[in-house]
C-alpha cells in the first residue's frame, strides 16, 4: 500500500474515536454561536473542515458564515465584535495559525473556538490560557502525512455529531451517525470501481471540478489535494459560474480535460443542462450527494479522499508522499504573516478601515500603515510637550452626556498638568456653555491660563472671560447660510433654527432629510463662495465662518511659549476629512479618541475601537509625565499591544 492508502485504511478508527469526544460541550459552543455571524479559518486540509462548518451552520439555520484563510483574517478590516471565529488546525503550531489566533484576539470577537488534534500545540496552549473554547480531538494516527486525513476527518466527525445534537436536542443518533460515517470511510483497494465505473482520468489531464452550493466542502477537498500533491492542475467553480467563460480552457484542451461534477438532487437539473451542452467526447465524472445533508456531505469528504487515492494511482503519485521542492520548508515556515499580525495593531486596523472607506486617489505619505504607525508612536514617545489642546464634546465629555460636567478624574489630570506648567487649550464647536461648565470645575486660579477657542476656534478668549458679555462680530456669510437653510427646509418643521454670529450648529437628529443634507448645502451660495465651511462632530453639522479654525488655539498657545521648539499635543474625536477636529489632529502630535481620516499623516487613534472618548482621553492624560515644565507621553503606560511599542 502507498503511504496515503495506509492513512486511509485507519480513518474509520479515527471516526469511531469521536465516541470519546465531549460532544455536549461542543454542541453548547455551536448553539451559543447560532445567531451570530461566524468566520471559519483554515489552510490546506483544515480549509475543508472550515467549509464543513459553514455547511453545518447553513443546514442548521444558523447565521452567516464566511470561510477565510489566516491571511484573510490578519488583513481583515471587518469589525467582528458580535462574531464567532473558528480556527481549524491539526498541529496548532504553524506560523499561520499563530498569526490567525493573534489577529482573532485583536479583533475581539464574542467567541473564539479552536479545533485541533494536538494538545501540545503552541496555539493550543495560548488559546487555553486566553480562555478560548479549545477542542482537542483524538485521532488513530497523529501523523497525517502530506495531506490532512485523520485530523480533517476527526474535525468533520466532531462537527457532524455536535450539530446533530444541537439541532435535535438529543444524543440518541450520535453513535449511529459515527458508525455510518466510519463504514462509509472504509478504504479497500478496489480502485475506481467504488464509484460505479472507472474514473476516466489520464496522467496529463486538467481537472475541472464543478459543484453546487451544498457540495463545496468536497470540491475544496479535491481542489486542494490535487494541487498540493501535483496530481493534476485543477479549477473549481460552481455550475453556473463555469458557464460564464470558465469553459474556454476546456474547449482548447478537450482531449486533456476531466470534468468532475458534484451535485445534490435539487441541483442535478442544473448540472444536466450544462453536461448535455458539453461535447460528447469530453470525459466526465458525476458524483451525487442526495439532498446534501450534513451526514451525506461528511461521507462525501471521506469518498473524496478515496478518489484522490485513485487519481494518484493513475498519475503515479503517492498523495501521502508526493515529493516537494527544496524551497518548501522556507515557504511553509515563514513567520512573515505572524509578523504582520503583530504589526496590525488596533490603531492600524482602524486607520485601514477608514482609508479603504475613503479610498483616496493618492496619499501624501504613501506606504505601509504599519510602518507609519510605528513612526507616529516614535514621534509621540520622543516629543516634549509644552501645551495640550483638547476638543470638548466627544473628548472631554461623552457626546451623549455633553451637558454634564467632565469626569472628576479628567479634571484632576488637567489640574495636575496645568499646575506643573503645561498650558491648556480647549478648541470647541460650542459657544459660551463650554466656558461656563469649565469655570465650575477648574480652580479659579487657572482660569486666566486656559485658552478656549469657541465656535471652532473663531473666538479666542481665556477661560475667565464670559463671552456672553464679549461676543464676536456677526459674520455676514453665516447669516446668508442661515437664510438658505431656512428657505430649503433643511431642518425638520418642529426644529428651531438658531443662527449664531460665527456658526450655525445643526443637530443631526433634527434634519428633515439627513441623506440629502450634504448635497443641498453644497449648493448654498455661502458654501460655494467659500464664505462658510461645513464641519461635522459626533452630534451636529456646524456651518462656520471661514475665519474659524481650531488651529488658532494651537497658534495662540505656541505664541506664548518661551521656547521656539515647543510642541503641542492635540486630542479630539472628529478626525475624519469633514470632521471639526480634522485640521487640529493632522500631523505627528494629533491623537483621535474617535474617528480618524483616510490619510497616513492625518488623524490617528491610539486604541482603535478598544477605547474612545473620555475613557481614552483619561488614559492619555494619565500617561503624560511632566518634568521641568514639559510633558512626555509614556507610551508603555497606555496598555497598548506589544506590537505598538
Amino acid at each position: 500500500m502507498t503511504v496515503f492508502e495506509e492513512k486511509l485504511s485507519r480513518i474509520p478508527e479515527t471516526i469511531r474515536l469521536s465516541v470519546d469526544v465531549p460532544t455536549a460541550a461542543l454542541a453548547t459552543v455551536v448553539t451559543k454561536a447560532a445567531d451570530r455571524p461566524a468566520i471559519a479559518i483554515g489552510s490546506g486540509g483544515s480549509a475543508v473542515a472550515a467549509e464543513f462548518l459553514s455547511h453545518c451552520r447553513r443546514t442548521a439555520g444558523h447565521g452567516l458564515t464566511m470561510v477565510m484563510t489566516p491571511m484573510d483574517l490578519v488583513m481583515s478590516d471587518l469589525q467582528l465584535h458580535n462574531a464567532s471565529i473558528w480556527l481549524f488546525s491539526a498541529g496548532a503550531d504553524n506560523p499561520d495559525i499563530m498569526a490567525a489566533h493573534r489577529a482573532a484576539k485583536a479583533l475581539k470577537p464574542s467567541q473564539i473556538v479552536l479545533m485541533t488534534t494536538n494538545a501540545e500545540g503552541a496555539v493550543t496552549a495560548v488559546a487555553q490560557d486566553a480562555g478560548d473554547d479549545v477542542h482537542v480531538l483524538p485521532v488513530a494516527d497523529r501523523k497525517d502525512g502530506f495531506l490532512a486525513t485523520h485530523s480533517m476527518m476527526a474535525m468533520v466527525t466532531a462537527l457532524l455529531t455536535a450539530f446533530d445534537g444541537s439541532v435535535t436536542g438529543s444524543w440518541d443518533r450520535r453513535d449511529r451517525l459515527i458508525e455510518e460515517l466510519a463504514e462509509g470511510a472504509a478504504y479497500t483497494r478496489q480502485g475506481s470501481a467504488r464509484f460505479g465505473k472507472p474514473v476516466p482520468f489520464r496522467r496529463d489531464d486538467t481537472v475541472i471540478i464543478l459543484h453546487d452550493a451544498f457540495t463545496r466542502a468536497v470540491a475544496v477537498l479535491l481542489e486542494t489535494s490535487l494541487w498540493e500533491t501535483g496530481i493534476a492542475p485543477v479549477q473549481r467553480t460552481d455550475f453556473r459560474n463555469f458557464a460564464h467563460g470558465r469553459h474556454v480552457w476546456m474547449a482548447k484542451h478537450l482531449d486533456r480535460t476531466l470534468v468532475a461534477a458534484l451535485t445534490t438532487l435539487d441541483a442535478a437539473p442544473v448540472w444536466s443542462a450544462v453536461g448535455e451542452a458539453l461535447p460528447p467526447e469530453l470525459r466526465k465524472l458525476a458524483l451525487e450527494f442526495g439532498q446534501g445533508g450534513r451526514l451525506r456531505v461528511a461521507k462525501g469528504i471521506a469518498s473524496g479522499l478515496h478518489l484522490i487515492a485513485d487519481l494518484g494511482g493513475v498519475a503515479g503519485i503517492d498523495p501521502g508522499r508526493p515529493g516537494r521542492g527544496d524551497f518548501a520548508e522556507a515557504v511553509y515556515g515563514s513567520r512573515a504573516l505572524d509578523d504582520l499580525a503583530k504589526a496590525m495593531t488596533p490603531q492600524v486596523r482602524q486607520k485601514l478601515r477608514t482609508r479603504l472607506a475613503v479610498d483616496a486617489a493618492e496619499d501624501r505619505q504613501d506606504g505601509s500603515l504599519c510602518v507609519a504607525a510605528r513612526g507616529r508612536l516614535d514621534s509621540l514617545r520622543d516629543a516634549e510637550f509644552d501645551a495640550i489642546v483638547l476638543d470638548y464634546d466627544g473628548t472631554l465629555v461623552d457626546t451623549e452626556r455633553r451637558l454634564d460636567a467632565p469626569d472628576t478624574k479628567i479634571v484632576d489630570e488637567l489640574v495636575r498638568l496645568a499646575e506643573a506648567g503645561i498650558r491648556i487649550g480647549i478648541a470647541t464647536g460650542r459657544g459660551g456653555s463650554a466656558g461656563e461648565m469649565l469655570r465650575k470645575v477648574l480652580p479659579d486660579h487657572l482660569h486666566r491660563d486656559v485658552v478656549i477657542g469657541y465656535y471652532n476656534g473663531g473666538h479666542l478668549r481665556t477661560l475667565d472671560v464670559d463671552i456672553d458679555h464679549d461676543a464676536p462680530v456677526q459674520d455676514e456669510n453665516v447669516l446668508e447660510a442661515g437664510r438658505w437653510i431656512e428657505e430649503r427646509g433643511i431642518l425638520a418643521p418642529e426644529a428651531t433654527l438658531k443662527v449664531g454670529r460665527l456658526q450655525i450648529a445643526l443637530d443631526k437628529a433634527k434634519l428633515a432629510d439627513p441623506a440629502s443634507f450634504a448635497g443641498t448645502m453644497a449648493l448654498c451660495p455661502a458654501v460655494v463662495s467659500g464664505g462658510v465651511l461645513i464641519r461635522t462632530s459626533g452630534h451636529s453639522h456646524d456651518v462656520v465662518a471661514r475665519s474659524c479654525s481650531k488651529l488658532a488655539v494651537i497658534e495662540n498657545l505656541v505664541s506664548g511659549l518661551s521656547s521656539d521648539d515647543g510642541c503641542v499635543l492635540r486630542i479630539g474625536d472628529s478626525g475624519g476629512e469633514d470632521g471639526n477636529d480634522s485640521e487640529m489632529l493632522a500631523g505627528p502630535f494629533g491623537i483621535s479618541v474617535g474617528s480618524g481620516c483616510g490619510t497616513s499623516d492625518g488623524a490617528w487613534s491610539l486604541f482603535g475601537d478598544a477605547s474612545a472618548g473620555p475613557d481614552a482621553l483619561l488614559l492619555i492624560l494619565g500617561a503624560l509625565e511632566v518634568e521641568n515644565g514639559r510633558a512626555r507621553l509614556a507610551i508603555e503606560r497606555l496598555g497598548l499591544d506589544a506590537g505598538d511599542q
